[in-house]
């Protein structure tokens, strides 16, 4: 029975039904969603095992025009049914996918049918320095391309923000743990802007209400209720909602161990299941399927029958018929170009760089400091005038600047990067670009950023350590060595999942460039049988070219006072020591290129083979 609290939310919700009409219906034609004998599995691990049974052979039906929603307990099935349903796991590897899916009663595909399906994940994995408008325009710019005109897209934005009811917080950032941004409640009503801007037939929401406030939680349902009268289909997973949140729903289904107990009107839970009065008929139909579920199935005989029913007539009303589409002008959703992506991406990568001030300081107030403090340490070290000079000091100088290049460009990379992979893979999986044009904007944005670092610690270390190598070269030289290093810490984020993961990784990964860099311990001395580990670690071609620009040129005055020959004499055979040829450099800068290219490479074919295996591709 509706409550009259509840009932009043519902007519306020009626009220303002046509609210998403601007954007949504151009005279579109809800779409009807339906399932049969749908089973997912799930292969065990060890030989012998049983399989791992997800989804039970079940069918359902999402009618036209209606909110629907998936309630069970926890480990029900409820995110796996929806993720079958859209598209995002499929059979392959150890996952078995077997049953028909259909739209107005044409069998889909729905890998191929996925891009039609709007998909608002738990969550809300958005570009934390991107305002709320700017969020709407990325969107817009990239899934609709350019075959829809900017004033058209313009239009849509701001039709999508006053909809939402997001016009007073459009140029808020959208914020994070760190970053102080919109509320809970705006930043949901934005992920779902973000993705009702194609015009789908089709909206999933998977935990809507997750970590909402109950205020907050109602008004993102009734949004929803408005967009399924303005014409798109809506379905989402709940885990247990409000007596009032719950009445908002046109229909519901109750899932089991992968089973569906009930599928059909909201109205006739409590009837169906007795539901006492002034008791909520989702938490009473929760309760009843986690104490009595053979009452449950025995209760919801009749429905599954009657739901199993629909389906099948769903199936063959319109089997022949070509799936319905929006009419009229609709927005038809299109792929922009590779060059379209990459300014974009570009544009958003370089806002969020300049945006985040306190990174930015971090990165170059720690890098002057480190800089200053070593090159205090190694004060003067590089002149070999003063009667002090050590070469080895010397030597010591150029290498710790090459490990704090190093370092001071993977660590960011290895601490950023897992954090920005939900984005991608949310941002990939709906098309909104490619992996080669992400790839590309993060260069375009690395490459001035990086630089202006190596200018900043040559700039305090050249003089006070008393170098006096080509000053530009040498900044050079550290340039690439750091867009290897950061290379490098990007594969290991694309590879690993974790933070922790990636951070307990990288000693394995860097400790090794440090041993073999030629300063702890010469290349000569080094077993034969691990020397060649030599030519897999780009630290050691970077101090190469570094030591040909700073050692071709020394003093040739001065003497050692210890050997009697010239410092251009001990610099000669330090490079001969480390194995070090002055006409090679460009073999050593052809090196550190191939790897540069060859780990972005790697990073990029990762993290798109892990979306794969994430979406099911």
């Amino acid at each position: 029975m509706t409550t009259p609290i509840a009932q009043d939310a519902i007519d306020v919700a009626l009220e303002d039904a046509g609210a998403f009409d601007t954007f949504v219906k151009k005279d579109k034609k809800s779409s009807e969603l339906s399932w049969s004998n749908l089973r997912y599995t799930i292969a065990a691990k060890e030989a012998g095992a049983p399989e791992k049974v997800v989804i039970t052979g079940c069918s359902g039906l999402v009618s036209p025009g209606q909110l629907t929603c998936i309630i069970g307990p926890s480990g029900a099935g409820k995110s796996s049914l929806l993720n079958v349903l859209a598209g995002r796991v499929s059979s392959g590897g150890a996952h078995t996918v077997q049953g028909d899916v259909r739209v107005n009663g044409k069998l889909i595909n729905p890998l191929t049918f996925r891009k039609n399906i709007a998909y608002v994940m738990q969550e809300d994995a958005m570009q934390a320095t991107s305002t709320v408008r700017e969020s709407l325009e990325f969107s817009c710019a990239l899934r609709l391309g350019a075959n829809v005109g900017e004033q058209v897209k313009a239009s849509l934005v701001n039709d999508m923000l006053r909809s939402l009811q997001l016009e007073k917080c459009q140029h808020s950032p959208i914020g994070n743990m760190l970053i102080r941004g919109v509320s809970g409640g705006e930043r949901k009503r934005t992920a779902i802007g973000v993705e009702l801007i194609t015009n789908p037939d089709l909206l999933f929401l998977d935990e809507p209400t997750s970590g909402l406030d109950s205020y907050s939680a109602y008004n993102v349902v009734q949004t929803l209720r408005k967009l399924a009268r303005a014409g798109c289909s809506v379905l989402c997973t709940i885990h247990q909602p409000s007596s009032e949140i719950f009445h908002l729903f046109d229909s519901v289904i109750l899932i089991e161990s992968g089973q569906i107990m009930y599928n059909g009107s909201t109205a006739d839970v409590a009837k169906l299941y007795d539901c006492p009065v002034h008791t909520n008929p989702a938490d009473h139909a929760m309760f009843l399927m986690q104490t009595d579920l053979e009452k449950m199935r025995a209760t919801s005989a009749t429905s599954a029958s009657h739901a199993l029913a629909l389906t099948k007539a769903a199936a063959s009303a319109d089997a022949l018929a070509p799936a319905r589409a929006a009419g009229g002008d609709a927005i038809v959703p299109t792929t922009a170009s590779f060059w379209l992506q990459t300014k974009t991406l570009a544009r958003r990568e370089w806002a969020n760089t300049t945006r985040d001030k306190g990174s930015l300081i971090a990165r170059f107030g720690i890098n002057a400091f480190l800089t200053l403090f070593a090159s205090s340490v190694f004060y003067q070290a590089g002149d070999s005038s003063r009667a002090t000079y050590q070469l080895n000091s010397h030597f010591g100088a150029i290498t710790n600047i090459c490990i704090s290049a190093m370092f001071g460009s993977a660590q960011p990379m290895i601490l950023l990067f897992p954090y920005e992979r939900p984005i991608f893979l949310r941002e990939y999986a709906t098309g909104t670009y490619g992996a080669l044009p992400y790839f590309f904007s993060k260069v375009m944005v690395e490459l001035p950023l990086t630089f202006l670092v190596c200018c900043e610690t040559f700039a305090i270390a050249y003089p006070l350590i008393g170098l006096h190598g080509n000053w530009i070269l040498l900044v050079l030289c550290a340039w690439v060595l750091s867009l290897v290093a950061s290379s490098t810490a990007l594969l290991v984020g694309c590879i690993l999942t974790q933070v922790k993961q990636a951070m307990e990784a990288a000693p394995a990964i860097f400790v090794p460039q440090i041993i073999f860099s030629g300063f702890f311990i010469r290349i000569e001395q080094i077993p034969v049988w691990l020397r060649w580990a030599q030519y897999t670690c780009f630290l050691k071609f970077a101090l190469n070219l570094v030591m040909i620009v700073e050692f071709t040129q020394c003093s040739t005055t001065a003497k050692n006072p210890v050997t009697q020959r010239t410092w251009q004499q001990e610099c000669d055979l330090l490079l001969k020591q480390s194995e070090i040829k002055k006409d090679m450099w460009w073999v050593y800068l052809l090196v550190l290129l191939a790897m540069l290219l060859t780990y972005r490479t790697l990073a990029m074919l990762g993290l798109k083979a892990k979306a794969k295996n994430f979406y099911g591709e």
